[in-house]
């Protein structure tokens, strides 16, 4: 705790310093390698401090600023600050917006995204791409964006950025004259930019109550449009196993997302394994830190508990299970609406409001979520004993997720209204579920979130601050060399 306060002390310091000096570069590095402290660790969801010195570094360095009477109101610029394919939500939004008749689609992401985006590519074909160098600064990548929206005068602006993007974060606050349009993907955590749009699209109930009541964003400037699944129909890689006369119960995604205290997702499959000798379970996805719970697991059931990485065809693995066992404490939003999307039940232990609007059906009406660990354990004997059970549950999944349709339909009233019109009901997150959550961000927080947050390619302006994280980190990341 004392190594955290005295470094982001350290950061706040240079951010001050640097401003004052006018050394901008290292201003938005400190500000970005603090707020990937601040997303790691997660006890907050906004903080004044960095948006302070995101508008005055963003003020200072000067760019011009798109007047009102300029602005193109046909032109539509999607910023992405990822650059994935088909992950994420960048693709399904890029799809809608391709549906507008008389609208011109720019679209802008990172040099390192191209040629490794064949779904976005396909669907752009007739659009206006451009890259942004990702590792030229902070200060760089900001003047592109700006001469980007300068050239081309969009009237309306799609957001989708990471919780550190401080380019796009100052460059959006500054064009304030345009219409300012933010997918939240990081609905659960902190992130910069409270103050860089003027609608904030959820995905969820809620991240809609998060950001109202503890990010405080007026509800004026809220909307929620549920996402639909896309699915890619890629080549299947084959599985670490034989599932002959085996069971193969399936689960992916951030592996922090199954840590807690009572180490309960844990206790969950081991009573589930220990139970049933015909399931294999197999987990994709997730960082190493994060993986000593679950090689204790592989260590006791060994050619019956896996682990592989992030694979682009985990959807044809979620075909070949027999259900996908959702995450806890933290559930996979995405991750739910692509085991119902194939028809598998993502049977889920319930964590305070976490599943409300990730399917469109009420969850009191959906059997597979579970108030407590015994009932679903009950419920789960059962299906694993009696298929006959099991498809007659998975008739549940239908009608639980939006259509691409009434998804463009969505993306269409946010642009014309400013609201999504999707029905639903905001109710206040309980201040103990979120001190829950927190508490687990907390005992999951190492000190490596320190390096990766700093020595890295994006903040090399801090390398004359901290010489021997940056040396550390070039032996591990470069030679390999674990010091």
């Amino acid at each position: 705790m004392e190594y955290s306060i005295k470094i982001e002390k350290k950061l706040k310091d240079i951010i001050e310093n640097s401003y004052r000096d006018k050394k901008f570069e290292e201003t938005l590095s400190g500000i970005s390698a603090l707020a990937y402290i601040y997303y790691q660790y997660n006890q907050f969801y906004t903080d004044e401090f960095l948006e302070l010195f995101i508008e005055k570094v963003s003020k200072e360095l000067n760019f011009p600023v798109l007047e009102k009477m300029s602005l193109d109101h046909n032109t539509i610029l999607f910023y992405d600050g990822f650059g994935l394919d088909g992950r994420g939500l960048a693709y399904i939004y890029l799809k809608a917006l391709c549906t507008l008749q008389n609208k011109k689609l720019i679209y802008i992401t990172k040099q390192t995204a191209k040629n490794k985006q064949p779904l976005i590519s396909e669907i752009l074909k007739n659009t206006t791409i451009s890259y942004y160098e990702e590792n030229k600064g902070w200060v760089h990548r900001a003047k592109e964006i700006n001469e980007c929206i300068l050239k081309y005068k969009p009237g309306i602006v799609f957001i989708y950025i990471p919780p550190w993007d401080v380019s796009a974060v100052g460059i959006f606050g500054l064009q304030n004259n345009l219409k300012r349009i933010q997918i939240n993907l990081t609905d659960h955590a902190f992130w910069l930019g409270r103050n860089m749009f003027d609608i904030c699209v959820e995905f969820r109930e809620y991240g809609y109550s998060i950001s109202k009541d503890y990010r405080y964003i007026p509800e004026s400037k809220l909307t929620i449009l549920p996402f639909y699944p896309h699915i890619d129909n890629c080549e299947f890689e084959g599985l670490p196993f034989d599932l002959t006369g085996h069971k193969m119960i399936f689960s992916g995604g951030s592996l922090y997302k199954t840590l807690s205290e009572d180490n309960k997702y844990y206790m969950i499959l081991d009573e589930i394994i220990k139970n049933h000798n015909d399931v294999v379970f197999l987990y994709a996805g997730g960082d190493e830190k994060d993986k000593g719970r679950l090689n204790e697991l592989i260590r006791k059931y060994p050619e019956r508990v896996y682990w592989i990485k992030e694979r682009k065809d985990f959807i044809k693995i979620i075909e070949r299970c027999y259900f996908y066992l959702n995450t806890y404490p933290h559930i996979g939003g995405l991750m739910t609406q692509y085991a119902v999307a194939v028809g598998k039940l993502p049977i889920t232990l319930k964590n305070g409001k976490q599943t409300e609007g990730v399917l469109l059906k009420e969850e009191n009406s959906l059997g597979f979520y579970y108030n407590t660990e015994k009932e679903l354990l009950i419920d789960v004997h059962k299906l694993l004993i009696d298929e006959n059970y099991l498809h007659e549950r998975e008739k549940e999944l239908e009608g639980c997720l939006m259509t691409e349709q009434d998804f463009a339909k969505g993306v269409i009233n946010i642009l014309v209204r400013g609201k999504a019109e999707f029905v639903f009901s905001h109710k206040k997150i309980d201040i103990k579920e979120v001190e829950d959550i927190r508490k687990m961000y907390q005992n999951r927080f190492k000190s490596e979130y320190f390096d990766s947050a700093i020595a890295n390619r994006r903040n090399k302006a801090l390398s004359k601050y901290f010489p021997i994280m940056f040396l550390k980190r070039f032996f591990e990341v470069k030679l390999g060399i674990k010091l």
